[in-house]
């Protein structure tokens, strides 16, 4: 992903009210889309998809981390949206919730989902899960 994309996607990502800085942006959604393109390529078929966590150990945003869901939700996001504006499927399609193993609420209304499967999920409505 080059930068300028990379930075055009960082401010759409903060006037959508998005809270990571340039810094973890960059390094995070660089992470994750080489791991996604690596499973992509490298993995059988039938163990195709990885969970939200796992993805984020792998790219150093462990589960407890701070707002991991919304952090985790707008780092897959870049992803597809990159993926989608050159033409190729969406990736994040393969980071899936391991209890549903289903893709989080924020990939249903994603550009390039088709028409009648979009739903329209604004970050707002993505939840945050809270430790007690």
């Amino acid at each position: 992903m080059n930068e300028t994309e990379l930075e055009y996607r960082w401010d759409r990502h903060l006037k959508r009210g998005g809270f990571l800085s340039w810094d973890e942006f960059r390094d995070k959604v660089g992470k994750a889309y080489i791991e996604l393109i690596n499973i992509a390529i490298n993995v059988p078929y039938k163990e195709i998809t990885i969970s939200y966590g796992r993805l984020g150990v792998k790219i150093g945003l462990p589960p407890l981390t701070e707002w991991f869901p919304l952090k985790m939700a707008f780092i897959c996001g870049v992803c597809s949206e990159y993926e989608h504006t050159h033409g190729r499927p969406l990736i994040s399609a393969l980071v899936i919730n391991e209890e549903t193993n289903r893709p989080g609420k924020g990939f249903w209304g994603l550009s390039g989902i088709p028409s009648h499967l979009k739903k329209d999920v604004e970050i707002g409505d993505m939840g945050v899960i809270r430790l007690d």
